[in-house]
Parts: structure tokens; sequence; C-alpha cells
């Protein structure tokens, strides 16, 4: 099943625009944004390859595996634990759950991924 995010609410227009806005926007004492390690080819920490969020193969392998069942946590994982863990990561406050700005940031996402076929359920590390 392909992934196809609405656009024909101006709601849903306005949410992909503010998530890609969050996406490129610096904060914290870190001055990091989404984009400093998610808007580039080739990009890691530590042994983990980082997702290209503009590259279209990149991120729509990302974007159609979740929910995903993540071994390292026992647990199923969604994308908005994903938000979690990268504000945590960059020493940013928690993103809270179901917020404009994690749902922003999720649509904005899923609109790059369009026409990427769901993979799930499925596994990681």
């Amino acid at each position: 099943m392909p992934l196809k995010p609405s656009t024909s609410h101006a709601k849903e227009k306005e949410a992909i625009a503010l998530g890609e806005g969050l996406f490129w926007r610096r904060h914290g004492s870190m001055d990091f944004a989404c984009a400093s390690c998610h808007a580039a080819d080739g990009q890691r920490i530590r042994l983990q390859p980082l997702v290209n969020a503009y590259n279209k193969e990149d991120i729509t392998k990302t974007m159609t595996n979740w929910p995903t069942y993540r071994v390292s946590h026992n647990l199923v994982r969604n994308n908005e634990h994903r938000m979690w863990d990268c504000n945590w990561q960059m020493r940013l406050p928690d993103i809270e759950y179901g917020s404009d700005g994690a749902i922003a940031l999720i649509a904005f996402l899923t609109k790059q991924a369009e026409n990427g076929k769901l993979n799930i359920p499925s596994m990681k590390r």
C-alpha cells in the first residue's frame, strides 16, 4: 500500500509547512536543527547511518517502516517516539506526544516519503 498523505485540507498544508520550518529551525544550547543531521547524504551518529529527509529513497525507507518493533527496547515504537528521541539527543526539552510540533514534523516527513510502499510491521535494532 503506498503512503499517500492528504493535502486537501488547508490545515494539512499548514502542518506540512510548519513541519518543514521546524525541520530547519536551529534551537537549543547546541544550536541544532533536524536538518543538522538529516539534510545531507552520508551523515551518521557513531556507526548509525542517518536518514536524509530530502533524499527520496532514504526518507521513503524510513517513513514507511514506522511503527516498528525496536529490538533494543523490546517494544513497538512509533514516529512520535522517534521525534522525542531526536530531541533528547539534541539536549532539547521533551517534545510532547500529540503536540502541534510533533504532528507537523511527522506530516512534513510523511509528505517527503509520498508514494513509498508501507512496510509494516517492521523491526529495527
